[in-house]
């Protein structure tokens, strides 16, 4: 998952430590389901989310393309031991 969040160019790891964590599981699902607004995402950050709303809004400007899209929607639906 993070290798395609990488190529996306979205670096959403750099600013949410802990990428198994509930505010980065809300934003991948949200972006799997097409959301692209930042803010939208932003918003599914839990209050405990150390970095600010804008370093999450910067942080998951990206190259949206289909096909990582599709990529990732693959590797969410593989069962944990094979992700």
């Amino acid at each position: 998952m993070q290798k395609a969040l990488t190529q996306m160019n979205v670096q959403l790891a750099n600013v949410i430590g802990d990428l198994s964590g509930l505010t980065e599981q809300a934003i991948v699902r949200a972006i799997v389901a097409g959301e692209r607004d930042s803010q939208e995402l932003t918003a599914l950050c839990h209050p405990r989310t150390h970095a600010s709303h804008e370093e999450v809004a910067k942080s998951l400007e990206g190259d949206w393309r289909v096909r990582q899209r599709r990529r990732r929607r693959t590797t969410r639906e593989m069962p944990p031991r094979y992700r």
